[in-house]
């Protein structure tokens, strides 16, 4: 603890006028922390404690007055890579060993304090992702089934809901799609799909398998259905996704018509509900929940109780989940959510997007203040911050650790996903990806725009500058083609990295090509008669003799055919008919296709 004079703090602290400063004397300034030195001890990294900065005057005889400036002073650590320290006094764990914590004063004053780290333990575990639940079935077009993405990107610290950060893909989107959200929907074609979450290389699967009616109903009648067919909600804002599911036509299989119809509550005071099946509780009561189609010949309702309770401490409550969270690398996001109640009556309930975000150290964690990702939180730096959410006068708090660790990411990644693709038939376009860090250091990118694309062969396939690929040939049956496509991007050391995929393109036949085989006629007519032999190279292909006026023969395309003619006893013969060649009774042809050659005989 250090001892210095300074008259001036006197003005910083306690607010008092120039005049009196001046007038003061025999003053002593002293700058003190607490904890002191030797008592604060921490044993595992993400721990947190708290100092306090007390500024005290003595004058003369006079009293010592003592204020708080715990968020005046400038904090230090003598070393970050054990411990941290913010500007409100929160020092957190990073590695072990010993470490001083240092408070200056504006004028000057300086108090310090030691903080020993035992330990820091960090639990660490094998990167991986996983996707909830890992198989699914939907039976109607529109159909929709949430996936959830949860796991551990870097290998320390607990298990994460990563839905929002993870690259979400579906092997055959004519069965289903998935947006980035992991929300997956099913289409026109039934079939089973593979849906892929990928992040940095790390990946999960979950099979999903669509089974669409192809008859529809034998007698044509048309259907409409709500489900669920009936719920209840306990407080204010809770809402139910109301669907409506049916066949307007009576042909086909069931499809999604929540867009289509028209929605109503019956009692908008007990529930409203939007143009999209959102019903929202407003107050006590039951409502019966309308869908309408279209032409408004069809039908289908719900029932909808809402139960809120009137009791309650009278007392606004507000509280932050997670309290406490770790992050480990820039760009690594956390969800905040917010519940309670603001009036102090009632059930409690989700506040996230009614109450205002902050974060106490933009350098360490920006956060979404308000709005549809309202509560979402992005490390920007190291260090540690203050998560608050406030709605007038009621507030709650959470802290947000970000810790630089041996795992963050020092070597520049660049990956295309999906990592392979096949294509069938000319005209089929797929968007590549491209993901990683060109920096080495912080959260997966996606890079698809900022990446050069080419390809090792256009006529074949050819690859935009925004990665979409477009096949550009339709190989025959049994045949394929492609082209490697590459990614190109520059490190931040000015260095080039890469990364390909190959595109392969199959034939859009789903049967071997039939083969046609050209047919040799011959033909005698005339007065006379005669017989007509037809040679290729050595062996005889057909004989036209005394067993008809007409034979033919398949013959393999390509095949030269020498005919040679010779009339009976009493006929001669006269000529040939639609021969490439002929010289006498000899017409030379190659049969390419179906052909018919006419001999003719007189008497």
């Amino acid at each position: 603890m250090t001892l210095r004079p300074r008259a001036s703090l006197l003005l910083v602290l306690l607010g008092l006028p120039l005049a009196l400063s001046l007038t003061a004397c025999n003053k002593v300034q002293t700058l003190s922390i607490n904890p002191g030195p030797g008592i604060e001890v921490l044993t595992a990294a993400g721990q947190t404690a708290q100092y306090t900065a007390f500024a005290q005057e003595e004058m003369g005889s006079a009293p010592t007055t003592t204020a708080n400036v715990t968020t005046s002073v400038t904090w230090s650590s003598s070393n970050p890579n054990i411990a941290t320290i913010n500007s409100s006094g929160l020092a957190t764990a990073v590695g072990a060993g010993y470490v001083e914590i240092t408070a200056v004063a504006s004028d000057g004053a300086a108090a310090t304090s030691d903080l020993t780290v035992e330990t820091a333990p960090t639990t660490t575990i094998t990167p991986s992702i996983t996707i909830t639940p890992g198989s699914a079935a939907e039976t109607f077009v529109g159909e929709t089934t949430q996936l959830t993405a949860t796991g551990n990107l870097t290998g320390i610290g607990a298990s994460q809901n990563l839905t929002a950060q993870v690259q979400w893909l579906s092997s055959n989107a004519q069965v289903a799609t998935v947006n980035s959200s992991g929300l997956v929907t099913a289409g026109a074609n039934s079939g089973t799909t593979t849906i892929i979450a990928e992040y940095g290389g790390l990946t999960a699967i979950a099979t999903v398998s669509v089974t669409i009616s192809g008859t529809g109903t034998t007698t044509g009648v048309p259907s409409l259905t709500v489900t669920p067919g009936s719920s209840s909600e306990t407080f204010t804002g809770e809402t139910t996704q109301f669907l409506a599911t049916g066949n307007l036509t009576g042909n086909g299989g069931l499809q999604n018509l929540t867009n289509t119809v028209t929605w109503y509550s019956s009692n908008a005071q007990v529930a409203t509900i939007t143009s999209a099946g959102l019903a929202s509780a407003v107050g006590a009561g039951t409502t019966t929940i309308i869908a309408i189609s279209p032409t408004g010949g069809l039908n289908a309702s719900a029932n909808l109780t809402v139960t809120i309770s009137s009791t309650g401490t009278g007392t606004p409550t507000l509280t932050i989940t997670p309290s406490t969270e770790s992050e480990t690398f820039t760009g690594e996001t956390t969800q905040f959510f917010a519940t309670g109640n603001l009036t102090g009556s009632g059930n409690s309930q989700n506040l996230t997007d009614q109450v205002t975000w902050s974060s106490s150290n933009a350098q360490v964690a920006t956060i979404v203040a308000s709005g549809s990702t309202a509560g979402l939180a992005t490390a920007t730096g190291y260090g540690t911050t203050l998560i608050t959410a406030q709605s007038g006068a009621v507030s709650a708090t959470a802290v947000l650790n970000v810790i630089q660790t041996a795992t963050t990411p020092t070597t520049p990644t660049l990956n295309i996903i999906p990592g392979s693709v096949t294509d069938t038939g000319r005209g089929v376009t797929v968007q590549l990806l491209a993901i990683g860090n060109l920096n080495g250091n912080g959260a997966v990118q996606n890079l698809t725009n900022t990446v050069t694309w080419i390809s090792s062969d256009s006529n074949n396939v050819s690859v935009s500058p925004t990665g979409l690929t477009i096949s550009q040939v339709d190989p025959a049956y049994g045949l394929t083609g492609g082209s490697t496509i590459t990614a190109i991007g520059t490190t931040a050391s000015g260095s080039v990295i890469t990364s390909s995929v190959v595109v392969t393109v199959v034939s859009d036949q789903t049967t071997a090509p039939v083969t046609v085989v050209p047919t040799l006629t011959v033909s005698t007519i005339g007065t006379g008669s005669g017989t007509v032999v037809g040679i290729s190279g050595t062996t005889q292909v057909i004989d036209c003799g005394n067993g008809g006026t007409t034979c033919n023969q398949n013959l393999a395309t390509g095949t030269a055919v020498t005919l040679t003619a010779t009339p009976a006893a009493g006929s001669t013969f006269v000529n040939w008919t639609n021969c490439t060649t002929t010289s006498g009774t000899t017409c030379t042809l190659t049969v390419s296709n179906d052909v018919t050659v006419t001999a003719t005989f007189n008497q």
